[in-house]
């Protein structure tokens, strides 16, 4: 995931998920309360890209803080859920 911490006003946030063939991951952005932010994408593809713009699902400028990108991967049999802390700013 690149770049970390985050500023919106220089570009977007881009995170790479790879899951076994025929798994489904599903990448949204919450933040600390829980509260989902942005949904990033579903993929059935991998290698996939997924990417953040800093805005939230209104479209809405997220405010500056600390976001969780929690990715979880469904390959069937298990359900894995891997979660990264972004440091989203303003300069």
């Amino acid at each position: 995931m690149s770049p970390n911490p985050f500023f919106p006003d220089e570009g977007v946030l881009t995170a790479s998920i790879d899951a076994v063939p025929g798994a489904r991951a599903v990448a949204t952005v919450y933040d600390l309360h829980g509260r989902v932010v942005a949904l990033l994408g579903v993929a059935t593809d991998f290698p996939a890209v997924v990417v953040w713009n800093g805005r939230d699902r209104s479209g809405h400028p997220a405010l500056p803080g600390l976001y969780l990108l929690a990715c979880e991967i469904d390959a069937g049999d298990r359900v894995r859920v891997v979660k990264v802390v972004i440091g989203c700013g303003r300069r």
